[in-house]
């Protein structure tokens, strides 16, 4: 398990830096067309794992699409700092379960609000919060396999650089289960931190 652990801890170091450096010509949050982020995150669960049979430790690796829409595109002002999205975000899940990559999680968030203020031209916070089908294919005693709701709450910030380019970093609390249709459904929980590029 510690082998994944500092593989994943490296790889998610050297795509930070990449973002960091991939950064090149000037880029401004304050304009507001309707098609707001197009990005791309992935994320892993670095605080909280659920535990599910004798103790076996549940650790998606999150890759994410993100496409959001700004829904207060027609009453932004010039000098409005806040936005309302809706976000989609679709997402392929490998999952490290029994210490080995051996079960996959995917889905998309379809009902996903965020809003973001812009602190400056290149630097924005935002929260956010989302639900939306999934399909889980662990076999356990805790949460039935198959179709599942995931509900996802998070917080972050971004920062733009040249070009519009921008990178993330967030913090996201995850909750999967079936409201019960399906037993058994304790759900299952993660908290995740996750980086991404935008554009």
């Amino acid at each position: 398990m510690k082998k994944y652990h500092n593989f994943i801890r490296n790889l998610f170091l050297c795509l930070f830096l990449l973002l960091i450096a991939a950064q090149a010509e000037s880029g401004d949050l304050s304009k507001a067309p309707l098609l707001d982020e197009l990005g791309f995150s992935a994320g892993y669960s670095v605080i909280l794992a659920e535990e599910l049979d004798n103790q076996e430790q549940y650790y998606p690796l999150l890759l994410m699409g993100t496409i959001s829409l700004n829904l207060t595109r027609k009453r932004t002002a010039a000098g409005s700092r806040g936005r309302l999205l809706w976000y989609f975000e679709p997402q392929i899940n490998p999952v490290i379960y029994r210490d080995r990559f051996s079960e996959i999680e995917f889905g998309a968030t379809v009902i996903g609000l965020k809003y973001r203020y812009n602190f400056s031209p290149r630097f924005c916070g935002y929260a956010m919060i989302g639900s939306g089908p999934h399909f889980i294919s662990v076999v356990c005693d805790k949460q039935a396999s198959g179709y599942i709701f995931s509900d996802n709450f998070a917080i972050g910030i971004c920062k733009y650089g040249p070009g519009g380019t921008g990178i993330n970093l967030q913090l996201r609390y995850r909750h999967i289960s079936n409201a019960g249709i399906m037993e058994p459904n304790w759900g299952i929980d993660n908290l995740f931190l996750v980086g991404g590029m935008e554009w």
